[in-house]
């Protein structure tokens, strides 16, 4: 299980966590990390632009 905080504007508003499919492959975990990160951060500007409307 990878897991990464949902960052924006500077505070904490959740958790991203992604349950592996294949848990036995032998893969770099940096390469499955940096996605899940790329998702929390735009969760996190969804958010944001969601709590202005």
């Amino acid at each position: 299980m990878l897991a990464t905080p949902i960052h924006a504007d500077r505070r904490t508003l959740g958790v991203l966590a992604v349950d592996c499919v294949n848990p036995d492959a032998s893969r770099l975990f940096a390469d499955d990390l940096h996605p899940v990160m790329i998702v929390a951060t735009l969760t996190g500007q969804a958010l944001l632009l969601q709590r202005s409307v």
